[in-house]
């Protein structure tokens, strides 16, 4: 009994041992699972910080994948990711292989999403381009926004919109010109070439148009609202990125017009031999000029193309006034015999007083009075002055004729002119000098007249002995 409790005895032993060996390998592996268990949530936790998902990863890269929210918040979760990393191997440990990795990953990534979104615009940008009137989708106005980050790759796009556009335009202005609109109403342009004014004006009005359509466009492209402004005043230009961006598409896309407007203005100009016209025409295009200068800029090529436009048809308005004062100049005769002004005085007034109502119906009425006379004291030089020359030497041609009345001739005479003017605030400066004119010529007619009624009357002697006698 003795030695089988014994045995008993050793081979409990001998199993204690056993199980004790077994039972610390166990406790091992359980502390070793759950090391590689926190290990692993530790490993899942960083995955999906910084790792893209399946879908995130086709959105971006996928050309099955439409450009849409999906595909920005991919774009923003890459963003995310680079930003966590940064901030990671700005740590202790310094710059990581996982950090290094996972950095030039998300680059590779994100660039396959900006070329993505450049060539969806590009795409966009070719098809929405053709229409006459653009209205910019949200999703757009995001793409660009993002596109931006990448200026290369969005001037690019833009490239593209601005040819687009170009021929566009270009197309509809011609299409304008010629055929009108929509079953012919408004009908073409081109039907009102024999009244220069309404065809330079329609012209002018349609680019116009045009150019506040392409403005509205590009600012809903870029999210700029609108500051309302009123129609022709000066633009306040805050000099932000936008802006620049607004202001060279605008200019490109309205480059096409100039020639066409450049070539069909200048022709109808260089035509007119009337002043009234040729006033009304630059007058017209000078508002015109102000008007798109404090749009898209006086550096644009529209703005630089109607600037010579208008010194053009200034020019030949002013040539046209220099052909009537010389033709006053080489017609003159004797004044009529009541000494009242002469019919091509009147005449020439007549031309001057329409002119001056042209300039006074464009003026806005918050212009500086000295700048309204300075702006019309070249007008009046060349119409007013030679005029009176004209009046002036009339009065030399009679033969015989008293002195007086050469000066009461020239009075009638400036004083006409004087009262024409006199009915408008910009000619005050001038209608000084005039008045200038008659008091001289009234001096010398009180002169005259009194020097030949003095020796008429046989006063003449005893007045000069009076004058002559010293004083006491």
């Amino acid at each position: 009994m003795q030695t089988r409790c014994d045995e008993a005895q050793s081979k409990l032993q001998a199993t204690n041992e056993s199980c004790k060996h077994l039972l610390d390998r166990a406790e091992g592996l359980r502390a070793q699972r759950q090391a590689t268990a926190a290990r692993q949530s530790i490993i899942s936790l960083f995955l999906s910080r910084f790792t893209l998902t399946e879908e995130e990863t086709q959105a971006v890269a996928s050309r099955d994948v439409p450009v849409g929210p999906q595909v920005f918040a991919a774009m923003d979760r890459i963003e995310k990711i680079r930003t966590d990393c940064r901030v990671l191997m700005s740590g202790e440990e310094g710059e990581t292989k996982a950090g290094l990795d996972i950095m030039s990953l998300t680059a590779s990534l994100l660039d396959q999403a900006y070329h993505k979104l450049a060539r969806w615009t590009s795409f966009e940008f070719r098809q929405m381009g053709k229409d006459a009137s653009l209205d910019v989708a949200p999703l757009m106005q995001e793409a660009v926004l993002r596109l931006r980050q990448r200026p290369e790759l969005l001037n690019d796009s833009l490239k593209i919109l601005t040819e687009v556009r170009q021929a566009t335009l270009l197309s509809s202005f011609l299409e304008a010109l010629t055929r009108g609109g929509p079953g012919g109403l408004p009908r073409p342009i081109e039907l009102h070439a024999h009244d220069p004014t309404r065809y330079v004006g329609d012209m002018l009005a349609w680019v116009h148009q045009a150019m506040a359509g392409e403005r509205e466009f590009l600012e809903s492209l870029f999210g700029i609202k609108g500051d309302n402004r009123m129609v022709g005043s000066v633009r306040k230009t805050t000099g932000t990125e936008e802006e620049e961006y607004v202001a060279k598409l605008m200019d490109g896309d309205l480059e096409k017009l100039s020639m066409p407007l450049r070539v069909r203005v200048l022709q109808t100009v260089k035509s007119q031999e009337g002043s009234i016209i040729s006033y009304k025409i630059a007058n017209l295009l000078q508002f015109y000029l102000l008007t798109v200068s404090r749009t898209i800029g006086e550096e644009a090529l529209l703005s630089k193309t109607l600037k010579d436009i208008t010194d053009a048809a200034y020019q030949v308005f002013f040539d046209t006034i220099d052909a009537q004062g010389r033709s006053l100049l080489r017609f003159l005769h004797p004044p009529d015999s009541d000494l009242s002004p002469p019919l091509a005085l009147r005449d020439s007034s007549q031309v001057l007083r329409e002119i001056m109502a042209v300039y006074d119906s464009s003026l806005l009425g918050d212009e500086d009075p000295t700048e309204r006379e300075a702006a019309f004291a070249q007008i009046l030089e060349a119409a007013v002055d030679p005029a009176m020359e004209m009046c002036k030497r009339m009065s030399e041609l009679r033969e015989g004729m008293p002195t007086w009345d050469k000066a009461l001739f020239l009075v009638n005479c400036t004083t006409y002119m004087q009262n024409m003017l006199q009915a408008y605030s910009f000619t005050s400066a001038h209608v000084a000098l005039l008045q200038k004119e008659v008091d001289r010529n009234i001096r010398t007619l009180v002169t005259e007249h009194s020097a030949f009624f003095l020796k008429e009357s046989g006063l003449e002697p005893i007045v000069q002995a009076m004058d002559s006698k010293p004083e006491d």
